[in-house]
């Protein structure tokens, strides 16, 4: 349970990363 626990808030940061990094690409992409 605990493991699950720390799989699932890993994958919910990842996630936040990915989308982070994927709206700044898109902000520099816009500009250019």
């Amino acid at each position: 349970m605990c493991d699950l626990v720390k799989y699932g808030s890993q994958t919910a940061y990842t996630n936040i990363k990915i989308r982070f990094v994927t709206l700044k690409n898109k902000k520099i992409a816009s500009k250019q």
